[in-house]
């Protein structure tokens, strides 16, 4: 158990994925390091891309996509005030860090259209959020993901999103995002990197990867959070990154922490949470996205849909516009630790990751 820890500690260690933040550059959960560098090894991203975006929250910048007009998708811990040093394993537990936090009042999400944004000046957001969606879970090991539903539609394409089969060891895609630039000042540029691999499929011991996770080859660096990985096939977006890092590189400091062979970028996968992705469009008003055949709808505490303000139970949680109560959060925890298919609670609560 200890060996474990050791393993899955080190490779949080090296890079921090957050939005912006005080920590020592280097520390895991450091989402602001000096010479953080947005996608490593990347090249210019062009208007065709222009549906990954830049998410502000108060504490910084952070990487969401566009998946409907009004409807982003991104990290959990890009939405609340999560403790973002996390270590988990490849069972999706959390063996240290990791608690989900309050969410952020959505009003106080912006996000930005374009490849590039002029440094100065209050540039004002294309859109602000409106309600962040997500699971409910109390902490971020496999849960890391949340959609902010827009108050105004945007123009770019959304991006396409494949449901109905997990990614493969071995598949490429494409990784996209904003970092922090290396004098830490808001970035002015989205940086993009083909080829990056699966590695594998989670659950899986080797990369810590959760069940609802998959593990990539070099590509994300610090300020990359919630940035997506888009199939080279096809352009559907396969996950969001939340954690990554070697154990080689948790002495090192962004950019070269973020660069190796041993290098491990752990991404949530979208086809593993089927039921958030279709409760996200519902509080969106939007056509629900194609899913597996089989793919079960969320559901509230009374059976019926999860439509905003709904009670949630163990299989969805719809927040609101701010974090409820963390007992409710606890109870659904413990009711998929018994095997409950139903959990009747008040409130679900915001979760959020590195």
């Amino acid at each position: 158990m200890r060996r474990r820890a050791l393993a899955a500690a080190t490779l949080a260690v090296a890079l921090g994925l957050g939005a912006g933040g005080g920590e020592a550059p280097g520390s895991f959960g450091s989402p602001v390091s000096r010479g953080s560098s947005a996608i490593v090894g990347g090249a210019a991203s062009t208007s065709s891309e222009d549906a990954v975006l830049l998410l502000r929250n108060p504490r910084g910048d952070c990487t969401a996509t566009l998946v409907a007009p009004n409807l982003v998708v991104t990290a959990r811990h890009c939405v609340s005030s999560a403790n973002r040093a996390m270590t988990c394993d490849e069972r999706g537990a959390t063996l240290a860090g990791g608690q989900s936090g309050v969410d952020y009042e959505p009003g106080k999400l912006a996000v930005y259209v374009g490849a590039t944004l002029a440094r100065g000046g209050a540039l004002p957001p294309a859109a602000v959020g409106r309600q962040i969606v997500h699971d409910g879970s109390p902490t971020l090991c496999d849960h890391d993901l949340a959609f902010v539903v827009l108050d105004e539609p945007l123009a770019p394409p959304p991006a396409p999103l494949r449901l109905g089969s997990p990614p493969k060891v071995g598949e490429t895609f494409r990784a996209v995002g904003w970092g922090l630039a290396s004098d830490a000042t808001p970035p002015t540029s989205r940086g993009s990197r083909g080829g990056v691999t699966v590695r594998a499929v989670g659950p899986d011991k080797a990369t810590t990867a959760g069940p609802r996770e998959l593990a990539a080859t070099e590509g994300a660096c610090d300020g990359d959070s919630g940035s997506p990985a888009l199939a080279e096939a096809d352009g559907a977006l396969l996950g969001v990154v939340t954690r990554g890092g070697s154990p080689r590189a948790a002495k090192l400091t962004p950019p070269e922490a973020c660069r190796g062979d041993d290098i491990v970028n752990v991404y949530v996968s979208l086809a593993a949470h089927v039921p958030t992705v279709m409760a996200a469009f519902r509080a969106a008003g939007q056509p629900a996205p194609a899913g597996p055949p089989s793919a079960p709808e969320a559901s509230c505490g009374d059976g019926g849909p999860c439509a905003p303000g709904r009670l949630p139970d163990a299989s969805c949680a719809v927040g609101g516009a701010r974090g409820a109560s963390p007992f409710a959060a606890l109870a659904l925890a413990v009711a998929a630790a018994l095997g409950l298919r139903r959990a009747r609670v008040s409130r679900g609560r915001a979760r959020q990751g590195l």
